[in-house]
């Protein structure tokens, strides 16, 4: 998705969020937790080529509020918020066009259903990673 992004995109930002409750950190199989810096290394890693892509840990728990949150210091630009076509991903930013129009913020939130991206991985999820992440170096 990130890789779709940057192509029609000026700027594409990754934000992790920040878990604060047991049931939501990330966790490999065994139990091993995935921080947000580890997340952030893996995500560098892959987005490494992509010269319009940064990495930003926020402290936020949710990764929705972590997007609000980013979007809200941001003006007179147009924001892309990044789904997939699976599994009608893109339905989670559904009230934020008319949330950021609403409160006055200077940004235009382009139709979520829209801009969402099919994913290469259709049989992948983030937990199949992190999964993949059991037998990794500590």
């Amino acid at each position: 998705m990130v890789e779709e992004y940057s192509k029609i995109a000026d700027e594409v930002v990754v934000i992790i969020s920040d878990p604060k409750k047991d049931s939501s950190l990330r966790k490999t199989p065994s139990g091993r937790i995935i921080s947000p810096e580890m997340s952030k290394q893996i995500w560098e890693i892959y987005t490494k080529p992509l010269k319009n892509v940064k990495v930003i840990i926020s402290n936020k728990p949710s990764p929705v509020v972590a997007a609000y949150d980013y979007i809200e210091t941001l003006k007179d630009v147009d924001v892309i918020l990044g789904a997939s076509k699976k599994g009608d991903d893109w339905k989670r930013w559904t009230t934020a066009p008319a949330y950021f129009e609403k409160h006055g913020f200077p940004v235009l939130i382009k139709d979520p259903k829209e801009s969402a991206v099919d994913a290469k991985f259709d049989n992948m999820s983030a937990t199949d990673f992190r999964n993949n992440l059991q037998n990794g170096p500590d």
